[in-house]
């Protein structure tokens, strides 16, 4: 027979195992629920079909933005996303999420980088220097409405929205549409499938976390 001493012990063990997986259980149910906040706003993003979504965290209902500062860096932790905070204060943040590969395709791109130098952002930064310089301006009086190449908003509507251009806008949708609208038209539908297809499976139950992981 056990002593008293040993049963005391071993259900002191069992006591702790028991606690370490509720809470394991606890944290993984609290970071699915994250992800599954991010993976619906950002679904184009996922999916790599828009560079990068811009997306605010707070903790006005559901005290998403300290499960954000808890949870956030291990949940992108080896993804194929990025992260980069432009603003934050006591009430919550502004994350820019972006795809690794589409991002520095994009910042690579001639007429992109004229467009950026022409702008101020020397030719020869790399992308994290640029998104540096971006929140250095986001935090500034004046709004660096040149993010808007970033979101995967096309060239000719940024450029005509910050009067670089005479184009009259033609159309209002997801952005300000300048000039002949038929092509960001049909790049406003691919960002909406591609959204409404995440949108699917986060209702089939896909796991929010693999999707933001790329192990899906």
């Amino acid at each position: 027979m056990l002593s008293g001493g040993l049963r005391d012990r071993n259900l002191i063990a069992d006591r702790r195992v028991m606690s370490s997986s509720l809470f394991e259980e606890r944290n993984c149910q609290r970071t699915k629920y994250l992800a599954r906040r991010i993976a619906d706003y950002i679904a184009s993003t996922i999916v790599e079909v828009k560079p990068a979504t811009l997306m605010k965290l707070s903790n006005r209902r559901d005290k998403v933005f300290e499960l954000w500062d808890e949870l956030g860096k291990a949940l992108f932790a080896g993804s194929h996303l990025g992260y980069f905070e432009l603003r934050r204060s006591d009430r919550g943040a502004i994350i820019l999420f972006f795809s690794y590969r589409r991002l520095n395709e994009l910042l690579n791109h001639k007429k992109i980088r004229e467009f950026l130098r022409f702008l101020g952002y020397e030719s020869a930064l790399e992308p994290e220097d640029i998104l540096c310089l971006f929140k250095k301006r986001y935090d500034s009086d004046s709004f660096p409405h040149e993010i808007g190449v970033l979101l995967g908003f096309p060239l000719k509507d940024v450029k005509a929205f910050m009067g670089m251009t005479s184009l009259s806008c033609t159309r209002v949708g997801m952005w300000k549409v300048y000039g002949e609208p038929e092509s960001s038209v049909r790049l406003m539908g691919k960002y909406r499938r591609a959204r409404a297809e995440i949108q699917r499976r986060l209702l089939m139950m896909e796991d929010p976390v693999c999707m933001i992981r790329g192990t899906v």
